[in-house]
């Protein structure tokens, strides 16, 4: 029996030796086999010695413990050798999309691998018929603080600790040539291969403000410093399959600041920016200035997003107190764009690509907050492209429609005007919501011809229905900050009216409480101008800003219109009951017409009647409808 195991156990040991299937490339794991096999065998050799402490007396206990003994020995190497050499094999292939020259060594020092960058840098041939290019040894020329071989040295290094990646300066031998640099060395878990990382350019690296790799301002990396920062933490997260976050950081209105105190101002605010940032983040966390008002930084190795969440709130609100500068105290806020390892990409320019609109996507939603980068963002972003892009080319073609809703005096129930709602049904995007485009027309500057295309419609619409024998009602067109604060206003809106000789009082230009408060003075001067024209001025969303009484009485407008958010809690919220009577009071007081909108059901259209509103407007009077809708609306309400 044991001459027939001891058969099959040799047996067995030559076929895993020459076998490929368990892909046996390495000579260390084919020894794991046989080592398993042999110590196999020495048990079955003394299982019946007498002197043996542990006798076995039956065979099946033996071949039992045999075989448990072979498999789950060789199953654990395996694994853990497979383990390390997938690692490897990933680092290997992502080496080859790095500008910087990577070799690969094993524990003896001998070259194994080199990627492109490092024969460009050695100016080598990683051909194996060249036999100077592999299987050499780096050496280290000198090095102040490194007095042994290389190899010796690296291995000292990491087993004395578990750090896997570390930074040195010095001089190498690498295929006979000397060459000076910053190098990284990174290990593998298997202690077998390691890294050989030779920073580009490295030579002229030069730890200092005046460096090309440092920013003279600030003292931070500059653009081209991050980057290679950024190329090491991919190539390091990928070896441990760890995560690393980027921030893009942004300051709101930071131009403001150069245009009104000087760029000499403006340097010594960004100086007290970088040290508030720097402040803010982790200690091993990497700040750069990336340009301008940019500032970017990489978070190796968080715990989790809150983390991340918790430094960007950090950053907002250091940089959000009082700066006081020369005399002159201001308020700076900021904008960040998040990017996470390897969710949001896997190369460093795509994680910087993405950060900074994940940035964008922050200053629309208000700015002074921060947005991380997914791929619903990214679906948002190309859908916000084609938008842009189908912009101009829809106001040319006309493809943008006009929308009526009627307004009705609430105690006759007859039409006394409706609000122009601007509708886009796009060809290939289908309905697009004006809570979509408007925003993205206000930031790509096209708001204003959007603008005048609604009062060229609006008042060509009241031409025609002139020319058709109706009676206009009073149409009521929104118009923009931007188109608001155009010095030209008055101008073109009369211009417009006479193009299409349409009478100034069918016609009235709405603000909202917002645009009114954003600037006193030029916003009364503005409706000044818009009155003196025969044209009807209406404050839009009363209620949601901050307009004070005493400015609300300076204000030369004839209609409040309180907005929906307050009528859709009636009649069951008495602080919406009250708020609504306390600017119907307002309203009487000050002389203006009152409108509400929002009305959607019997009950809320008798209580704001009870409570002293003018006009009302919602969906229990009628919907937005198009111009040949609201044409038999006129003949037949």
């Amino acid at each position: 029996m044991r001459f027939l195991l001891f058969f099959i156990l040799i047996f067995t040991a030559t076929l895993l030796f020459f076998e490929k299937p368990f892909d046996s490339d390495s000579l260390f794991e084919k020894f794991i086999y046989i080592h398993s096999l042999a110590t196999a065998f020495l048990i079955n050799l003394f299982s019946n010695t007498k002197d043996l402490y542990f006798s076995m007396k039956h065979d099946y206990i033996y071949i039992s413990i045999c075989i448990f003994f072979l498999f789950t020995t060789s199953v654990f190497y395996k694994r853990k050798y497979k383990d390390a050499k997938t690692k490897y094999l990933k680092l290997k292939e992502a080496s080859n999309n790095i500008s910087e020259g990577i070799l690969f060594f094993d524990k003896d020092g001998n070259i194994k691998e080199i990627n492109s960058a490092a024969e460009k840098i050695l100016t080598l041939d990683k051909n194996p018929k060249h036999p100077h290019c592999l299987n050499k040894t780096v050496k280290i020329v000198s090095e102040k603080k490194i007095k042994e071989p290389f190899v010796k040295f690296l291995l000292k290094e990491y087993d004395k600790t578990d750090q896997i990646r570390k930074e040195f300066k010095g001089t190498l031998d690498i295929y006979g040539k000397k060459i000076t640099c910053d190098f990284v060395l990174i290990k593998f878990e298997s202690k077998e291969k390691y890294c050989l990382i030779i920073k580009k350019d490295s030579n002229l690296v030069n730890l200092s403000a005046n460096s090309p790799f440092y920013d003279p301002l600030t003292s931070l990396p500059n653009r081209t410093n991050f980057l290679n920062h950024l190329q090491h933490a991919v190539i390091t997260a990928k070896l441990k399959e760890a995560n690393f976050a980027v921030l893009f950081i942004d300051l709101d209105f930071f131009k403001l600041i150069n245009d009104t105190l000087g760029h000499h101002f403006g340097d010594k605010v960004l100086k007290e920016v970088a040290t508030r940032i720097r402040l803010s983040l982790p200690s091993n966390a990497i700040l750069a200035r990336w340009g301008g008002d940019e500032f970017t930084a990489l978070i190796p190795e968080y715990k989790n997003i809150a983390q991340i969440s918790s430094i960007c709130r950090k950053i907002i609100e250091s940089i959000c107190k009082p700066f006081n500068i020369e005399g002159h105290e201001f308020h700076l806020s900021s904008s960040i764009g998040i990017s996470i390892f390897p969710i949001a990409a896997k190369d460093p320019q795509s994680l910087i690509t993405n950060a900074d609109i994940a940035m964008y996507r922050a200053k629309e939603s208000g700015k002074s907050t921060f947005s991380f980068y997914t791929e619903e963002l990214n679906k948002e972003i190309n859908e916000d492209i084609l938008i842009k892009n189908a912009i101009r080319k829809s106001i040319e073609n006309e493809d943008f429609m006009l929308y009526y809703q009627p307004q009705i005096n609430l105690e006759n129930k007859k039409i006394v005007g409706a609000e122009v709602l601007l509708r886009w049904m796009h060809p290939k995007l289908g309905f697009i919501s004006p809570e979509r485009f408007i925003p993205i027309a206000e930031n790509m500057g096209t708001i204003l011809s959007l603008g005048e295309y609604v009062l060229k419609k609006s008042c060509e619409q009241i031409k025609k229905w002139q020319k058709e024998g109706l009676v206009p009602v009073k149409l009521g067109v929104n118009v923009s900050f931007k188109q608001f604060q155009n010095q030209n206003i008055a101008k073109n809106i009369d211009d417009i009216l006479r193009k299409y000789e349409v009478s100034p009082n069918l016609l009235k230009i709405e603000i909202t409480e917002s645009i009114a408060m954003e600037n006193e003075s030029l916003t009364i001067k503005k409706i000044h101008e818009l009155k003196e024209l025969g044209l009807e001025i209406s404050l839009d969303d009363f209620g949601t800003g901050y307009s004070s009484l005493f400015y609300l009485k300076k204000l030369p407008i004839d209609t409040l219109k309180i907005d929906k958010a307050f009528v859709k809690g009636l009649p069951q919220s008495h602080e919406d009951m009250t708020i609504i009577s306390s600017i119907s009071q307002i309203a009487r007081t000050l002389g203006f017409t009152l409108v509400a909108e929002g009305i959607e059901t019997k009950e809320q259209y008798s209580f704001i009647k009870k409570l002293g509103c003018d006009t009302g407007q919602g969906f229990y009077f009628g919907r937005p409808m198009p111009a040949e809708k609201f044409k038999d609306f006129l003949l037949y309400a």
